[in-house]
């Protein structure tokens, strides 16, 4: 909440999402600061939420491989280019037998056109910048939001069995036409990943 305050967020997306995290944070008043959702909380971390501070249209909660929800919409601010967005959780590679369900995970997220809507890639992708999946998924029309303002190595993993953390497997893809000016990772409590927060520059509509 402190995050979302203090950075003005427009849109966050959440991963491992519960009924119970959905419960705390509108308690703790997420739902008046972001007040557009579409989500999916669901029990063993697998849900998926996207909170906004403007409208969210089209909301969809897709399953990816794994059973993650992955939440989608469509976000529009005053005076942007309508933005398609995706809490993003792929698989893990805790094992071999797992790389199948990783790989699809990665290789099933959209890719982006020049004539096509602009898109926003958030989240969990259990992939570093050296994955050759991830790597292919940026050159379907993305960048690292992070690794674009020279902060890629910036780690996100783990921070709860190590004094730092060592991975950077949270990321921001950043449609190519959509500008990125600042990134910067935080600490949460109580959770073994950062968070991300990035400052965005959308394409003004045809007409603003």
């Amino acid at each position: 909440m402190r995050l979302v305050r203090d950075n003005r967020i427009d849109l966050l997306a959440l991963q491992e999402y519960t009924p119970q995290a959905q419960a705390d944070l509108r308690q703790a008043g997420l739902d008046a600061l972001l007040p557009y959702q579409v989500g999916d909380s669901e029990p063993l971390a697998v849900g998926s939420a996207l909170y906004a501070r403007v409208p969210l249209t089209g909301g969809t909660t897709p399953v990816a491989p794994g059973g993650f929800v992955e939440a989608s919409a469509t976000l529009q601010l005053p005076g942007a280019a309508p933005v398609a967005v995706r809490s993003v959780h792929t698989c893990a590679l805790y094992t071999s037998d797992h790389q199948q369900c990783w790989r699809q995970g990665l290789d099933r997220q959209p890719r982006t056109t020049p004539d096509g809507p602009h898109r926003l890639l958030l989240g969990d992708f259990n992939a570093t910048l050296d994955h050759p999946p991830l790597r292919r998924l940026i050159d379907g029309g993305y960048r690292d939001a992070a690794d674009a303002v020279g902060s890629g190595l910036q780690p996100t993993w783990p921070t709860d069995r190590l004094p730092v953390p060592v991975i950077t497997l949270d990321h921001i893809l950043a449609d190519t036409r959509i500008g990125v000016r600042a990134v910067s990772a935080h600490p949460v409590l109580r959770t073994d990943h950062r968070a991300l927060t990035a400052t965005l520059t959308l394409p003004h509509t045809a007409s603003s």
